[in-house]
């Protein structure tokens, strides 16, 4: 029995020979298998060592994968030798890890540099950042200043090294005064201004006091000859590029905005000054018998200044529109002065034929009423604080009778009525044209034509019972005054981009033409019967029938036309350079000099991007750059190149008077613009995406530096010439640091630092023929040294 059971068992294996070699073969691979695949747990942390929660971690190339837990562990089955584990989180660079059997594996995500590949403004087109190689600060609305600002200028305060914002809160500046509190890298000019160039959505000379703060997206400073050249006989100073806002962003969105705030004004402390009692005692002056503090009696009990603001803005499929409207009123600090403004803005981008066409157009329109109050804040402190305000006997304000000219700062302040109407036009319309659109090429062709337009209407008069009328022997002064300014330009505009491999090519060449305009009518006159009518029935005045009434227009045009290029080019992101050329025409200069040429270069080396430094995971940006550049300034009143002529005077002669004419100045047709030639070397710096900030020298010399110079007589019939002779030097050291200290947190917190150190010195004044012996430096004039900390 035993021997015919194991020869039937043996029976049953020999029947399934096939069945049995197939059933070891899986069993083998089947072990073989999970001897193989295995199982990982790890850590993904970023470049502080935090865990990155909710991060991606695949199997590359299957469906395997998971994510990171709340202190960003994970846990990840079914890995083979060989597989390649992939790491992705929104806002970092992905990852990849070979897989060699680790049983822990520790990932760290570094940051993308998103910031890098941000468009910026530069002259005539734009950018990404890492492709600038001169010296470009472009400052977005989510970093400007915050709060109520007497104007937009003010929300870079702060936030570009070698900026110099001075603006004293004065409410109703004058052009003039508002030139010398804008300046980058210092004063260059002793005649000209040393204000930069201001260009509005491509409207160069545009006043910035025109525009909504809320209506701007970015503000971009050009601070050397490597970037600002390509503006010409303009770009001495520097230019500031404003760019304002176009569409919602998003397709099919509109987008409705209002914006509101309120702002208190607060005087700083009176100054430290005898009281009247303090005055008596020590026997300054005559005892009036009064105690008055002028200062408080001044200073407005409260002063405020509110803005509303309101804009729709939308994107369509194919274009964009936007509008606001804007009102602001403020109080100034005395009891008079006041502002208030009214403004409105429309934009619309369309496209059509297929994208292959684009017509853009802008109005920007603002109202601004002045009240000017005539307050004298070192009158308040000097007049006499036993003085009394007003005159028991006769019921008006007192008069001081001594010294002569001395007048009571309340009276000045509430008699004399200054008031001023402004009126502000910027327009633009652009048709473009592509006439390439391939994937390594293209090609667009634009015409643009702008109007920069503002009036201003000032009134004034000083009654009967003003200081003035007292000590000039009149009853009354009126005072109307009309100017106007508008500057036409006509602009051809081809942009080119061509990608070659490695190598990236973006040209620009355009030619502009451009004629500025001003008027101004003025008509004073004196000795009114009635206070009341003030300037409004101008020709009551006795003043106009005794011949001694002012009346005076004027009227003046330049023109500039330029043709200009330039040419950006980029190698694997590792050398970046550019080169540009302006040849420029004006009629302010001389028949020899209307012409003129302006060069720059620049170059820059990112190191970070070198195969010696891909270990290196801190770094993101580390630039080397430097440029050079000749610039120029042509920013003063024009004909002076040439000689003129202005009515000097009435002469009898032969039974009637008989108006005299005379050289209005001496004439140099050997005027120039002024050059500018600047070298500007820096280094641009990024780490761990979190600390940014560059580090730079610059050195401008401005050559042919106008002034005037006394004129022998004869051959010349003035005092004066404007002639081209001196020489100033501007050096200094720029230093820019800002940082995230919160980033990727509910709290997000960053702060920055800048450093301007630079001296400007006057090396030049005279020449064989012109010399000066000595300069009186005014408020107005070149500061001789510049050093500001600001943070």
């Amino acid at each position: 029995m035993e021997k015919s059971n194991a020869i039937k068992k043996r029976t049953r294996w020999d029947q399934y020979p096939v069945h049995f070699c197939l059933l070891f073969f899986s069993l083998f691979v089947s072990l073989n298998l999970f001897a193989q695949q295995s199982t990982v747990k790890g850590v993904v942390t970023d470049d502080f060592g935090d865990g990155v929660i909710g991060a991606t971690v695949l199997v590359k190339g299957t469906p395997n994968g998971t994510i990171t837990d709340l202190s960003g562990e994970f846990t990840l089955s079914g890995l083979k030798p060989d597989d390649m584990i992939q790491v992705s989180y929104i806002g970092y660079r992905d990852q990849e890890i070979a897989y060699t059997g680790q049983q822990v594996i520790r990932i760290t995500l570094h940051e993308s540099v998103e910031a890098l590949d941000e468009a910026v403004v530069v002259g005539y087109g734009s950018l990404s950042k890492k492709e600038l190689s001169s010296s470009i600060v472009q400052v977005n609305r989510s970093d400007f200043q915050q709060g109520a600002m007497s104007n937009p200028m003010e929300m870079l305060q702060g936030k570009v090294a070698g900026l110099s914002i001075n603006f004293t809160g004065e409410l109703n500046q004058e052009e003039t005064d508002l030139a010398s509190a804008l300046q980058i890298r210092g004063a260059a000019s002793l005649t000209a201004s040393n204000s930069p160039l201001i260009i509005i959505d491509g409207i160069a000379g545009g006043d910035y006091r025109s525009l909504s703060p809320q209506d701007i997206e970015s503000i971009t400073v050009l601070k050397d000859a490597g970037s600002a050249a390509i503006y010409g006989t303009r770009g001495a100073n520097g230019v500031i590029l404003i760019t304002t806002r176009r569409g919602s962003g998003q397709e099919g969105i509109s987008r409705i905005t209002y914006d509101s705030w309120f702002g208190v004004n607060v005087a700083k402390p009176k100054p430290d000054i005898l009281t009247p009692e303090e005055f008596r005692q020590y026997n300054r002056d005559t005892d009036y018998g009064a105690s008055t503090d002028w200062w408080d009696l001044l200073l407005r009990d409260f002063s405020y200044d509110v803005n509303q603001y309101l804009s729709l803005d939308g994107t369509t499929k194919n274009g964009s529109y936007g509008a606001s409207v804007n009102y602001r009123k403020v109080t100034g600090l005395d009891m008079v002065t006041a502002r208030q403004e009214y403004g409105g803005r429309f934009s619309i981008q369309q496209r059509g034929l297929d994208n292959w066409v684009e017509l853009t157009a802008s109005l920007n329109a603002r109202k601004v009423k002045e009240d000017k109050g005539q307050a004298s804040w070192g009158g308040a402190l000097t007049t006499n604080p036993t003085m009394p305000v007003w005159d028991e006997s006769t019921g008006n304000y007192y008069q001081p009778t001594s010294p002569t000219g001395a007048s009571n700062p309340k009276s000045q302040l509430d008699l004399v009525d200054k008031q001023g109407d402004r009126n502000y036009i910027l327009g633009s319309a652009e048709l473009k044209v592509h006439i390439l659109k391939q994937a390594n090429q293209s090609l667009n062709v634009s015409l643009n034509h702008s109007l920069n337009y503002n009036d201003y209407d000032y009134y004034e008069y000083n009654p009967s019972t003003s200081a003035d009328s007292y000590w000039n022997g009149y009853t009354g002064k009126a005072e109307r005054k009309n100017q106007k300014w508008w500057t036409n330009r006509t602009e051809l505009l081809g942009n080119y981009t061509l990608s070659l491999e490695d190598h990236d090519f973006k040209i620009v060449a355009g030619y502009s033409y451009e004629e500025s305009n001003f008027e101004e009518l003025k008509a004073v006159n004196n000795n009114f019967a009635f206070d009341q009518t003030k300037w409004n029935d101008l020709g009551s005045g006795t003043y106009l029938k005794e011949g001694k009434a002012e009346l005076e227009s004027k009227k003046n045009s330049a023109k500039l036309i330029g043709v200009f290029g330039r040419i950006n080019y980029n190698w694997k992101d590792l050398l970046m350079a550019s080169a540009s050329y302006r040849h420029e025409g004006s009629t302010k200069f001389g028949p020899d000099n209307k012409w003129g040429s302006f060069v720059a270069g620049s170059v820059a080396w990112e190191m970070a991007n070198m195969p010696f430094m891909q270990q290196v995971q801190m770094v993101d940006m580390l630039k080397p750059r430097v440029s050079y550049g000749v610039t120029g300034r042509s920013d003063f009143d024009p004909y002076l190149s040439q000689q003129n002529y202005k009515a000097e005077g009435n002469y009898y002669m032969d039974g009637r008077w008989v108006t005299g004419y005379a050289p209005a100045v001496n004439a140099n047709p050997a005027l120039a613009w002024e050059k500018a030639v600047v070298t500007n070397i820096g280094i641009d710096f990024s780490f761990w995406n979190r600390l940014r900030g560059s580090v730079e020298y610059y050195d401008r010399q401005s050559r042919n530096l106008l002034y005037n110079y006394t004129a022998p007589q004869p051959p010349f019939v003035h005092e004066k010439i404007l002639v081209n002779v001196g020489t100033i030097q501007n050096q200094g050291v720029e230093i820019s640091l800002d940082g995230d200290i919160l980033k990727k947190t509910p709290v997000k917190w960053s702060s920055g630092i800048i450093l301007s150190q630079g001296i400007t010195k006057l090396k030049k004044l005279s020449n064989d023929v012109f010399e000066a012996s000595y300069l009186n430096i005014k408020e107005k004039a070149a500061r001789v040294a510049v050093n500001t900390i600001s943070g």
